[in-house]
């Protein structure tokens, strides 16, 4: 990996002396500029008449943003052009899309939401280049990532969904599992869930897995591999699991670190009461970051408060003022972690202390925020936004994160 090295190294010192000087409009006139704005577009360029729903956040297939309507249009919005592309009419209102690992020439789409006439729930797929349905499974739960691939569980089957064909292509016989709950990390390339009695289970692939899946003359029916990590108590729910640290809370509004090797809890504390929500935690270095969310109150959005947590300790080092969200949770670009406030302004608070460094008004009703590299989409009930950061420092990091990831 020697030359790969040499010419990550060199890009690296060309962008710490290099001037980034192709914005457009920076969010805060005369300090100094970070992140800009690159273009907004009107939602209703891209449906005039379809709503979408409040839920839905929209995917990022190569150059296009994909996005899909209450009445199952499917439309996608070329981030470099901004050129509208119909792409098909569902038989169902989409509600939220899901996320693969694809490769960046794959051109698939999984929707989510109740068919138009029995509202039962299904999961369908769709070829965006072909402009077709590739197929739909019925399922009201969520499906686990798997790489190219996802899971889903019923009666303790798992089944492999493969996108690319729109239906479960394998499935096997789990007696012990079930997935109750899929648990985020940071590490890549890991996939975890909880299941009903507790337990922290991976799922996996072995090598060659994804053939013998695919393969018309497997016969095997024991491809997936399940790796049974800790159990927890009844009332602990697993939050994130990266590396061996496991960030938990509890319904009596406790949260919690967990060492899952040595299975001793590091520490506990008191956050939030009942009745209300919390999600995260999202680390960064030594901080942890959580919403944590009021009761929902009839008619009005959704309020709560970012929470800035030392990892180490479990002590709050900033907590954020009340802000709304739909399905915003918690998203961190460059030195930053956004919010928005009831003026319908991102914010774009700091990591170290929750200072407010940058706003910008973008409207009611945000979506969660999409971050690929140094770009930023933001959606509200009324446009989309991209934006960028042209932080030296912030560029270089991705582009050592990227190497990184090439020699693993």
């Amino acid at each position: 990996h020697g030359a790969k090295m040499k010419k990550y190294i060199l890009a690296i010192l060309i962008l710490y002396l290099s001037v980034f000087v192709n914005a457009q409009t920076s969010l805060e006139p005369g300090a100094k500029q970070e992140i800009f704005k690159l273009w907004e577009v009107d939602i209703k360029e891209i449906f005039p008449k379809e709503p979408i729903s409040k839920y839905y956040s929209p995917l990022i297939m190569d150059t296009e943003l994909v996005f899909g309507s209450e009445s199952g249009v499917v439309k996608t919005l070329d981030v470099d052009t901004k050129k509208v592309r119909r792409v098909i009419k569902l038989p169902m209102g989409i509600e939220r899309s899901q996320q693969f690992d694809f490769s960046e020439s794959t051109k698939f789409a999984v929707f989510f939401g109740p068919h138009l006439k029995s509202f039962k729930y299904y999961y369908c797929s769709v070829d965006l280049e072909q402009k077709q349905m590739k197929g739909v499974v019925a399922h009201d739960k969520e499906f686990l990532s798997l790489g190219e691939f996802a899971i889903f569980e019923l009666n303790n089957n798992f089944v492999v969904f493969n996108p690319s064909v729109g239906r479960g292509v394998y499935t096997q016989k789990e007696r012990k599992y079930d997935i109750n709950k899929k648990i985020f990390t940071q590490d890549t390339k890991r996939y975890i869930f909880q299941t009903s009695k507790g337990k922290l289970v991976e799922i996996g692939l072995p090598k060659f897995g994804a053939s013998l899946i695919m393969s018309p003359r497997s016969n095997r029916k024991d491809i997936l591999e399940f790796t049974e990590i800790i159990s927890l108590k009844p009332d602990q729910i697993a939050d994130n699991l990266t590396g061996t640290t496991l960030y938990y809370h509890s319904t009596s509004g406790m949260i919690g670190l967990m060492d899952v090797e040595e299975k001793k809890v590091i520490w506990e504390r008191k956050y939030f009461k009942e009745g209300m929500s919390i999600q995260g935690p999202y680390r960064i270095k030594e901080k942890l970051f959580y919403l944590v969310s009021y009761p929902p109150e009839k008619g009005k959005s959704n309020k709560g408060k970012l929470i800035c947590i030392n990892k180490d300790t479990g002590q709050s080092i900033w907590v954020s003022d009340d802000l709304p969200f739909n399905n915003f949770g918690i998203v961190n670009f460059d030195r930053y972690i956004l919010s928005v406030n009831d003026a319908g302004e991102l914010l774009f608070l700091s990591v170290e202390d929750g200072s407010l460094r940058s706003f910008v008004e973008v409207g009611q009703g945000m979506s969660r925020p999409i971050v690929v590299q140094d770009d930023l989409y933001v959606m509200t009930n009324t446009k989309i936004y991209r934006f960028f950061s042209n932080r030296i420092g912030f560029k270089a990091r991705l582009l050592w994160k990227k190497f990184l990831n090439s020699i693993t």
